[in-house]
């Protein structure tokens, strides 16, 4: 698998759901893809993640974690709850759309610019056993706006090729656009009981923001239990967006003080579920263990061509441990990250699996530019906030005005 074309494939069957693996774990790929398309010089953090990629799909036997939900139907973020507190939250309507003795409606669902998380009731009237039913997704999803704007679709350019050639939209679905946004979703079962239970899916714009929907659209078809049974149907359900979600408003800060030379850009984005903070550093430094990052990537790919998986299994786990640790130590380099706002509020990453995904990219051998999603929202910004954190163990204090 040292062909660039095959560890691209393995990517493809990554995202397009072949293995089920946590939500970040996709997005990190996807970003790094993004990243690679954008012709970005130091790969580092792309041939890595395809490295692990490339190897994960030889431990057939890895199965991975679901979300854990603690505090709201949705996730465990704290910046939801804040929202959800504040009413920030809509009901699904009442009726539900049956197809193969399967009914399918929304209980609740939460737009804001970069989430759209939903909750579906399924009742099974056909004898289907839900307490067995730990995944569930739909096989193929389209979700659209009143506007005809895909929010959302099934990966497989075929499923979104003949939805658009049957309804003769005018969308390229060769790029992603303000039509046809960069989506990446997660999915989960809850609250299993008698014969029905809620599926949720959490989904997350990389790129472009999420319109102001007044109604949404959702075209669903065949189920998939557990990742191998398919019970087949089709259901389509329309919702209504409540006034509060499609006039939602967020807040940019800039960064105006310049104080630090080291710094070429703060960029933070408040929003109704948390705030998108992303920092660009100059980065004069080699990173100093790019060499054992190498020795560990080289082997992993060397393992993925050995023929005797069971031999290889083990010490495939033993390598990406390793490299897991490495990359912590090469590219964690920023610590302690909190937004405080003016009443002396502290808010912090997110605890939860976060939609961007906790990574960096390193842009060329002058920058490393992080990403990542703090707890403040739209009920807890001032118009001056700081920003806080350490850098290469150099701490930082920015002050950014809205």
């Amino acid at each position: 698998m040292n062909d660039n074309n095959d560890i691209e494939k393995e990517i493809s069957r990554v995202i397009s759901g072949k293995i089920y693996e946590p939500k970040e774990y996709k997005i990190a790929i996807e970003k790094a893809l993004y990243a690679n398309d954008k012709k970005m010089k130091n790969t580092y953090v792309y041939k890595m993640i395809a490295a692990i990629c490339c190897s994960l799909i030889l431990l057939s036997g890895i199965v991975y974690a679901g979300y854990s939900i603690i505090q709201n139907v949705f996730n465990n973020r704290k910046g939801v709850d804040t929202a959800i507190s504040n009413n920030y939250i809509m009901d699904g309507l009442e009726s539900y759309q049956e197809s193969n003795g399967i009914a399918v409606k929304i209980n609740n669902m939460l737009i804001d610019d970069y989430n759209l998380d939903i909750s579906f009731n399924v009742k099974f009237d056909n004898g289907q056993e839900v307490e067995n039913i730990k995944l569930l997704q739909f096989e193929k999803i389209i979700i659209l706006d009143e506007e005809n704007r895909i929010l959302f679709h099934t990966r497989g350019k075929e499923v979104l090729n003949d939805f658009i050639e049957s309804n003769k939209l005018d969308i390229n679905v060769k790029e992603f656009s303000d039509n046809n946004i960069n989506t990446s979703a997660g999915f989960k079962v809850r609250n299993q009981q008698n014969n029905q239970l809620d599926l949720i899916y959490n989904l997350s714009t990389n790129d472009i923001e999420y319109p102001r929907s007044k109604e949404i659209i959702i075209y669903a078809e065949n189920m998939i239990l557990n990742d191998i049974d398919k019970i087949n149907g089709k259901w389509q359900i329309k919702q209504k967006i409540e006034e509060k979600i499609y006039n939602r408003k967020s807040i940019y800060y800039s960064y105006e003080y310049k104080e630090n030379n080291d710094i070429e850009n703060i960029e933070v984005t408040t929003y109704e579920t948390g705030t998108n903070i992303s920092i660009t550093m100059l980065f004069n430094e080699k990173i100093s263990n790019e060499k054992n990052l190498q020795k560990i990537l080289d082997e992993i790919e060397k393992q993925a061509t050995n023929e005797n998986l069971n031999e290889s299994k083990s010490y495939t786990n033993e390598l990406i441990t390793k490299l897991i640790n490495e990359s912590d130590d090469t590219y964690k380099i920023f610590k302690d990250i909190y937004i405080e706002n003016s009443n002396g509020t502290k808010f912090y990453v997110t605890n939860s699996l976060n939609e961007n995904g906790e990574e960096y990219i390193v842009k060329d051998e002058n920058k490393i530019i992080y990403y990542n999603i703090v707890d403040m929202t739209l009920y807890d910004y001032t118009d001056e906030i700081k920003i806080h954190f350490i850098y290469n163990e150099k701490e930082y204090n920015i002050k950014l005005k809205r």
